[in-house]
């Protein structure tokens, strides 16, 4: 994990996304974030898991082909089981759903301050960017975030979560992208200033 303090130029911010089966939401939301930190060229390397995946499967066919028709990177990416180590490892973990969040802190309590629902964590970043402060660093954007989670309004129950597409029209797989899209847009802006 990196330390708040440590200067720009240490370990890449190490980013964790976790849903249940690791084949719709987590690898939409890793592919997303890794593809806009490298545009924005952010040091953060990106990775998902999920709570009750099986391990080496594809990602859902339907989930590739949203994401990107003719990318290899997707066509090779293959599904792994949240376990304490990944947990561990992650500067941020960023979730699909708060039943995620409460596996991932029962996991790894220490996690917990580090752990959010990706879409509060993009309304949180909203917030962090009106404080002026320079949040490339994502122990930075990290710690901002935590202090606006004091001032920010929640959200009712399940307003943060990212549906789950599963066993639904390719419609609703579609509006589910477009939620984590949107999300990922909001944390690299407010990381990238």
């Amino acid at each position: 994990m990196t330390d708040p303090g440590a200067p720009t130029d240490a370990a890449p911010f190490s980013v964790l996304v976790v849903c249940t089966a690791n084949r719709f939401r987590s690898p939409a939301g890793e592919y997303l974030l890794r593809r806009a930190a490298v545009a924005a060229a952010l040091p953060w390397t990106v990775r998902s898991a999920g709570t009750h995946a099986v391990p080496g499967r594809p990602m859902d066919g339907r989930t590739a082909e949203v994401l990107a028709p003719d990318a290899a990177t997707v066509v090779q990416w293959r599904t792994s089981q949240l376990d304490r180590a990944a947990v561990a490892g992650a500067d941020l973990v960023l979730v699909a759903a708060d039943e995620h969040r409460r596996y991932v802190v029962t996991l790894e309590p220490a996690a917990l301050h580090r752990t959010f629902p990706l879409r509060q964590f993009a309304r949180l970043a909203d917030e962090a960017r009106t404080e002026g402060v320079e949040l490339r660093d994502g122990a930075v954007l990290l710690q901002q975030a935590r202090r606006a989670r004091a001032r920010v309004q929640p959200a009712p129950p399940g307003e943060d979560d990212v549906p789950d597409p599963v066993g639904k029209p390719i419609k609703a797989l579609r509006s589910t992208v477009e939620l984590i899209e949107d999300a990922v847009e909001r944390i690299v802006r407010a990381a990238a200033g």
